[in-house]
């Protein structure tokens, strides 16, 4: 398995902020010539300030199984999340009275599946391209995420390019990111530079 920690940082146009860490856990299995089990663990936290500020607090699990002929693999799993959201109190109150900080916890899960198509794979480098669908049910309500992708290696560097489509309870949602990794150091270590656009 594979253990990674990493920080965020962003900027806002009006002045906000936030920060964050984040760190993910990811296992493969295999189970013959053609099969694998993956597992990928995530848990985050996070600080906005601006007008007002918030703690965020967020995991997820995702067990999956992969099937793998040439070329061509299909997978196919679950993921469970959770996320609290904890807001600070804005006004202040009377001597002697302690404000109140409001606080939100949610949960979902749903299915995952896609595929990934390997156009180049070779001791130096490789291209592949990627198709996923995410679907998630929280509070009764439904929110699906379809995205494709392309990443390619070089001599250790990573870097690729995602654009999607997401549906929420109407709203419909466009977004697309990049991002470059650069290793640093043996070991394993890496730098990672990664921009995104949300649109609404």
């Amino acid at each position: 398995g594979a253990v990674s920690i990493g920080a965020t940082a962003t900027g806002f146009a009006n002045d906000a902020w936030s920060a964050g860490i984040v760190g993910t856990l990811q296992s493969r299995t295999s189970l013959g010539r053609f099969l694998a089990l993956t597992l990928d663990a995530t848990a985050g936290a996070s600080r906005f300030n601006g007008t007002s500020c918030a703690t965020f607090l967020e995991g997820a699990l995702t067990p999956a199984l992969e099937a793998s002929v040439g070329r061509v693999t299909l997978f196919g799993g679950v993921r469970v999340a959770t996320g609290m959201t904890r807001q600070d109190a804005s006004r202040p109150l009377p001597l002697g009275q302690t404000p109140r900080t409001p606080e939100t916890t949610v949960s979902g899960g749903g299915p995952l599946y896609g595929a990934v198509l390997t156009l180049f794979d070779g001791p130096r480098g490789g291209v592949r391209l990627t198709a996923r669908e995410d679907r998630l049910r929280v509070t009764g309500e439904d929110i699906t995420d379809r995205a494709v992708g392309i990443t390619g290696r070089y001599e250790g560097a990573q870097c690729g390019i995602s654009a999607g489509l997401g549906e929420w309870p109407g709203l419909r949602t466009s977004f697309g990111s990049g991002v470059v990794s650069l290793p640093i150091a043996t070991g394993g270590n890496s730098l990672d530079l990664a921009a995104g656009r949300y649109v609404a």
